[in-house]
């Protein structure tokens, strides 16, 4: 059974312990940083997270923005964010009062491409 998440598990780490967007990865094609041309996601806030949790982005282009909650072992427990939003500097809201205390996942989509993958943690008490 873990060996089912093991892939995915893995992709999450990787991604949060660097603390990458996928808009700042080099292009292997043409040696160069796409970060420029492409969508940036910055660090969310406040970690621990209470309620609440912000998610400071830029957008290229107006786009639908899903926002997902993996747990541990990389099972889906929430959508917190799915809506569109225009082009430019976003600081999105999402509420966590579904949610448990712990350690959790965060992936950002922009029309379906992921942004990013970051770490963060629930502590309400």
């Amino acid at each position: 059974m873990l060996h089912r998440y093991s892939s995915t598990l893995l992709a999450f780490l990787l991604m949060c312990c660097c603390q990458l967007s996928i808009g700042q990865i080099a292009d292997p094609t043409s040696g160069t940083s796409n970060s420029a041309l492409s969508d940036k996601v910055e660090t969310v806030y406040p970690i621990p997270a209470k309620n609440h949790l912000f998610i400071p982005v830029e957008l290229s282009s107006n786009a639908t923005v899903t926002v997902k909650v993996f747990d541990i072992l990389g099972s889906e427990v929430a959508t917190l964010i799915k809506e569109p939003h225009t082009k430019g500097q976003q600081k999105l809201k999402a509420d966590l009062t579904e949610l448990d205390d712990g350690h959790y996942f965060l992936t950002l989509e922009a029309n379906g491409k992921l942004l990013s993958t970051q770490k963060f943690v629930i502590l309400k008490s």
